[in-house]
């Protein structure tokens, strides 16, 4: 599955924010080096240049696609996840941990908990945005 267009916008700005985040908790160059992106992420995603005006980090094409896939899979299976909110946290944690684990977007030796952050942030992300949208209703 696949996010539209604008969502994937919303989604690889979200991950600008993983990028920066993680950047500052692992501490590592060639992390920062895989998380952080040239020109050409800002360059297809008008949401994040217009946000932007060069304050906020541009994530890395492989951590913007990881971002898009992760919550393009969290909307695939958010029927099985309207469960009490500890338990859907931990189903949408390991549903990104099995589907994702081949995304290389920081050096091998901080992979593992760069996953569970990035995972974290995302479900975190994906979770308020759905509680909101239901008590909108």
């Amino acid at each position: 599955s696949s996010l539209a267009p604008d969502s994937a916008e919303v989604a690889t700005t979200i991950a600008g924010y993983i990028a920066k985040k993680l950047t500052k908790h692992i501490k590592c160059n060639d992390c920062s080096f895989m998380l952080s992106s040239c020109d050409t992420v800002i360059e297809n995603n008008r949401y994040l240049a217009t946000l932007s005006r060069g304050g906020l980090t541009v994530p890395s094409q492989v951590l913007a696609d990881y971002t898009c896939g992760c919550f393009a899979a969290l909307d695939y299976c958010e029927e099985r996840l309207k469960t009490e909110k500890e338990e859907a946290r931990k189903s949408s944690e390991y549903i990104l941990n099995a589907l994702y684990q081949n995304s290389e977007f920081t050096c091998k030796l901080h992979k593992e908990q760069g996953f569970k952050f990035a995972a974290r942030i995302i479900v975190n992300v994906f979770l308020t945005i759905n509680r909101s949208l239901l008590t909108q209703i």
